[in-house]
């Protein structure tokens, strides 16, 4: 993180608690403050500080991320595949829509 100003860090990372915040998983989060991936995991590696930076803002915002996880899951509102409802030589899974009332909250 040395070749870049200390201005353009500090927009860097408000973009990472921006996305972060919104529960973002890291690839995104990089994607939304405009970093490659690979950097983002560089800076990781070298740069203590920015490494204890992004573990916070991941534990704070834990609930957001498992709410992101769960939202763009793909059994979301459908039961996993059983056994049962695999078939053929090459199985794919056949789902079960869950009932009107399982989606209420």
């Amino acid at each position: 993180m040395n070749r870049i100003s200390h201005s353009a860090k500090k927009e860097i990372h408000q973009k990472l608690r921006d996305a972060f915040a919104l529960g973002l998983p890291r690839r995104k989060a990089c994607k939304h403050a405009g970093l490659s991936h690979t950097t983002f995991y560089r800076w990781l590696q070298k740069d203590k500080a920015f490494n204890k930076f992004v573990i916070a803002l991941e534990l704070r915002h834990a609930d957001q991320h498992a709410w992101y996880r769960w939202r763009t899951h793909p059994f979301r509102g459908r039961r996993p595949p059983r056994r049962s409802n695999l078939a053929g030589p090459y199985p794919t899974p056949r789902f079960e829509v869950l009932p009107s009332w399982f989606y209420r909250a």
